[in-house]
């Protein structure tokens, strides 16, 4: 991306990653209940995310803070490492997600 702008899919493959790896941690029904709460996402009948509206940088934002909420430091480790897969914007809101997320441990 010239730009440095992330595209609509590139966003909805790190919201699916996110909730990935909250599965992994939480299970599937805490870690899909919590992503349905964001306002925005759109999702496919087994759970994926496959469109938003809004803002991508303020639904990445509330994603992440409702995991952050619930576990805290777990959550933040198991996100830490798509900031590498993720150069530029997305890895941005990512930091500033986490960091800010973090003030309220």
């Amino acid at each position: 991306m010239p730009d440095g702008q992330s595209t609509k899919e590139e966003y909805i493959s790190l919201f699916n990653e996110i909730i990935e790896r909250q599965i992994v941690v939480l299970g599937p029904d805490i870690s899909v209940i919590i992503a349905k709460k964001v306002e925005g996402l759109k999702f496919s009948d087994e759970g994926k995310v496959i469109d938003f509206s809004g803002e991508p940088k303020d639904i990445l934002q509330s994603l992440i803070n409702g995991y952050v909420n619930l576990s805290g430091l777990i959550v933040r480790k198991t996100i830490e490492p798509l900031l590498a897969k993720h150069p530029g914007t997305v890895a941005e809101v990512v930091a500033n997600a986490t960091a800010t997320a973090s003030k309220g441990d």
